[in-house]
């Protein structure tokens, strides 16, 4: 529905009254329509460029993939070396980094026009992807870090893990998000106030929660029934448009969901948004053990993005004592580690009963060691070679719980798998 009907159709439910009120709120409904028109000329000038960019990254990224061999050969054989006044040590690290901060900066721009252009023209949200709730979360939150940072001392996060996705549009519940956390910044009467932001799964109604709770200035109990309503402000004066919770409780209703609130005058306020699950859905632990903390925690969060649910051990024996006290679905093993590497602690799993058929990932920089044959001669077949890709490592985590599911569906029967699957490095 067009703004200026929806301001029509409330306006007659409510039966305001003429006046200078009205006029103010009918400007902003033509600044909003007014922007609307702006948008769509700005943001093909934006998106031009923008898509150089993109496609450029990607290039790069290629170009760079394919010099790394090369270079890490003149490593091997000379040493470190200078890179434009960088070592060539830092320079392997730094640039994927680079790269991938670019190429998400770009798709960044991107999503932030087309938010815009969707905010002004209020459409529907089309519910065509699984939305990581927690991924959209952190964009926000990288998006107003310096709100945050001068609204408040006591800003904190707590992200649930291993939750189901949500069936929708992510850049709208970003939105939804962005209008919770701007109300509660600025609901703050000082910076020694906190704010708390939760996400968590409700098992027995099968809905995603979000939390967002202020220590604010709270909302009077006969306000709380319009807060809802669109142009009902208590910052006019500030610069609020009365819009933000009104397109916020649209956009969560088109998902199937509900925003909840709750307030105590000069306690604060608590928003809690309910968005329905697609699908109830096992989620998949995976256990990664990597003395290298870096590695270990880039893995780690990679996947917890993706919704797994993940511990992590620091080597061999934490390895062991962590299979000890819970079963994953998945274990990622980087073969060279401390007090008892990667071979020790497969050969602990083949002589367990109980973890004799453990699905294991091994991990190793080291494609010809003769560890890596000792480890596929006791039954272990997936490796995957650094330096890797995100992307092969999914691949390879959902290929092997995939095939479990076939095999436990098939009721246990023998699957062959003689061959060893590798990827990473020419695989």
């Amino acid at each position: 529905m067009h703004i200026r009907e929806q301001f029509r159709k409330r306006e007659v439910m409510h039966g305001m009254e003429k006046g200078n009120k009205d006029e103010q709120e009918l400007i902003q409904v033509d600044k909003m329509i007014s922007m609307g028109v702006l948008v769509s000329g700005v943001a093909h000038e934006i998106n031009n460029p923008n898509n150089v960019v993109m496609l450029n990254s990607a290039i790069l990224r290629e170009i760079w993939e394919y010099l790394l061999p090369v270079l890490d050969g003149i490593f091997e054989r000379n040493g470190d070396f200078n890179v434009g006044g960088l070592v060539f040590s830092e320079v392997r690290t730094d640039v994927p980094e680079l790269l991938s901060g670019i190429e998400r900066s770009a798709k960044r721009i991107r999503n932030i026009v087309q938010g815009l252009k969707d905010f002004s023209r209020l459409q529907p949200s089309e519910a065509s992807e699984d939305v990581n709730i927690n991924e959209v979360v952190r964009n926000t939150l990288f998006l107003f870090k310096n709100m945050i940072k001068t609204s408040t001392k006591r800003f904190s996060v707590q992200l649930g893990d291993g939750l189901p996705p949500v069936r929708g549009n992510a850049q709208k519940l970003e939105q939804v998000i962005v209008n919770l956390i701007q109300n509660a910044c600025q609901a703050l009467p000082d910076k020694e106030k906190g704010v708390l932001v939760s996400t968590a799964y409700d098992e027995k109604s099968g809905h995603i929660v979000v939390r967002v709770e202020d220590e604010g200035v709270g909302i009077p109990k006969e306000l709380l029934p319009r807060i809802m309503d669109p142009f009902f402000t208590t910052k006019r004066g500030k610069g609020g448009t009365g819009l933000g919770l009104s397109v916020s409780e649209r956009i969560v209703s088109e998902h199937g969901g509900v925003i909840d609130v709750t307030s105590e005058p000069g306690k604060g306020s608590i928003f809690k948004v309910f968005l329905p699950t697609n699908r109830k859905k096992e989620v998949a632990t995976v256990l990664v053990a990597d003395d290298d903390e870096r590695a270990r925690s880039a893995i780690a969060e990679a996947l917890r993005e993706q919704n797994y649910l993940v511990r992590e051990a620091s080597n061999g024996s934490e390895a062991c004592v962590e299979l000890g006290r819970y079963r994953p679905n998945v274990l990622i093993l980087d073969i060279h580690m401390p007090n008892m590497d990667g071979v020790e602690v497969c050969r602990v799993i083949k002589n367990t009963l109980e973890l004799s058929d453990m699905e294991v990932i091994v991990v190793t920089g080291l494609p010809d060691s003769p560890k890596v044959k000792a480890i596929e001669e006791m039954g272990f077949k997936h490796i995957l070679y650094k330096p890797m890709r995100l992307g092969s490592l999914l691949e390879m985590i959902g290929m092997v719980l995939e095939k479990r599911r076939v095999f436990e569906e098939a009721g246990n029967e023998e699957i062959s798998d003689s061959k060893p699957t590798r990827f990473g490095q020419g695989y």
